[in-house]
Parts: structure tokens; sequence; C-alpha cells
């Protein structure tokens, strides 16, 4: 047979096209299913999108029609789950087809690390795998989780959330970035601390700017000088610097009276 498009080959099939029809061919050169579609998608996690008459389907590499329903949109399973979309709400559904939450949401994301966004009324909280939505408090706004917690916006200001749903911190904050290295960034009146997994601040000091930790070492700026913060709150020189990079393999350079220097993780200056 002679098609009018061809795509590549992935995952065992190729996607295409006779007549404004989509299929797949296996590499046998033989036609995967029966039916041919406004629309076929590229096979992911064992599923492929198949579009009919303006719906959304899936099929898995034997052909087979993943559920009954069709749907308005949908998007392709990502850990272990597709969003799909039905009377213009959107949910979730499972490799077999189940649906995983008895709620229909306004939004719906991909889940990441075992949770996933939604959307309901203009407000925003976390699903988990087994279809609980893990805060009674519904945000504003809301990252990803990261490192076990998720950044999320109220009234204007910043928190966290644990995977649990508790807020981590009592104080919200102007801005606040994802975790890393055990700790995370927070602005307030436009100065900038860390905060630690228990909710701690790290430093009794605010600064103008902080950097992430990198190498064990945090950049820190306070009157346009730069300095280093270890993970204890220790500055690390008593000589502050008009430049400095983060560190990288126990060394970093700093900028002082125009002249660069490599610092160590003891403070001891070396000429370049």
């Amino acid at each position: 047979m002679k098609f009018d498009w061809v795509g590549s080959f992935n995952n065992g099939f190729a996607r295409v096209g006779l007549s404004s029809k989509y299929n797949f061919i296996d590499a046998q050169g033989k036609l995967l299913l029966n039916q041919w579609f406004d629309f076929v998608g590229s096979f992911n996690n064992g599923f492929a999108t198949v579009k009919l008459n303006n719906q959304y389907n899936f099929i898995d590499k034997k052909g087979n029609m993943l559920l009954n329903q069709w749907f308005d949109a949908v998007y392709g399973f990502d850990n272990g789950f597709a969003v799909v979309k039905l009377n213009d709400k959107w949910n979730y559904i499972d490799s077999k087809g189940n649906i995983l939450s008895n709620q229909w949401f306004d939004g719906a994301w991909n889940f990441n690390a075992d949770f996933a966004r939604v959307r309901s009324n203009d407000k925003r909280n976390f699903i988990d795998t087994k279809g609980n939505i893990i805060s009674n408090q519904w945000f504003d706004g809301a990252w990803n989780f990261n490192n076990g917690f998720a950044v999320v916006k109220l009234n204007d200001k910043w928190n966290f959330i644990d995977t649990k749903g508790n807020i981590l911190s009592n104080c919200w904050f102007d801005d606040a970035w994802n975790f890393n290295d055990g700790f995370a960034r927070v602005r307030l009146n436009d100065k900038y601390n860390f905060i630690d997994a228990q909710g701690k601040l790290l430093l009794n000091q605010w600064f103008d700017f902080v950097g992430s930790f990198n190498d064990g070492f945090a950049t820190v700026k306070l009157n346009n000088q730069w300095n280093y913060i270890d993970k204890k709150g220790n500055i690390l020189s008593n000589q502050w610097f008009d430049d400095a990079w983060s560190f990288r393999d126990g060394f970093t350079r700093v900028r002082l009276n125009d002249k660069w220097y490599n610092i160590d993780k003891n403070g001891d200056l070396k000429g370049l």
C-alpha cells in the first residue's frame, strides 16, 4: 500500500496518512488498526492519542481502545496518568482507563513527583495518585513539588507546603524559590534569607541578595559587597568582595579592588 504521508518509526510503529486519515504501520508493514482516524499521535508510555469526529481517546500497541468514553481533549500519559477534558472540565485517567478523581477541575497539569497541580474557581491545589486533594487550603498560585516541597501563593504572599499539605513556615514571604540542597531562598521587604526543611530561617542577618547553595556555600550580598555563607550560616571570609562567583570543586573566584583571586573553602585567597 502506498501512503500520502509516512512518519518515522517510534516505539515499534510509524504513523501513516492516506486521504487525510491516519493509522499506524508496524515493522512488518502491517496496519495496526482497522479504523482510520482524523489524527494519531506517537506512542508514549504504551499509548497513543487518536482523534475522530473532534473527539479523543487512546489506543494501546495491540490497537485496543482504552475507553468507551471519548473526550474533548487529552494530554498523553506521563508518570502513569493522562489529563483528559470533558464538558469543559478536566480530570485524569490511569492506564486501565479509570477516572482518578470524583471531582472535575477547571484546569489540570501533568503529574510530577507523585503530585499534580489542579485549578478550581481560579484557586490551585494538588492531587495525589490516589485522587486525594492534599491541602484543605486552596491557593492563588502553586509551583510543582521539588525536593519534597511546593511553593504556594496566597493573598500576594508566598510559602511552602509539604507532601501532606502542611504549611512550612509561620512567616509568609514576598517571594520564594524552590528548595535546593536543603534550603530555599526567600525574600521579605526587599531582603533575602534561607529557610530550611523545618521552616527555620538560616540567618539572623537578612541580605540584599543571596544565591543558591553550590558545593556547600552560597553567595550573599550586603551593601554592594559579596561574601559566602555555609549551611550553618557562617560567613566564610572576614574580607568582603566586589564580586563573587559560585563555588565549584572546592574553589571559586572573587574580585577585590579590580583584581581577581581564587578562594577556597577555608577562605584563603590566592592571586591569579
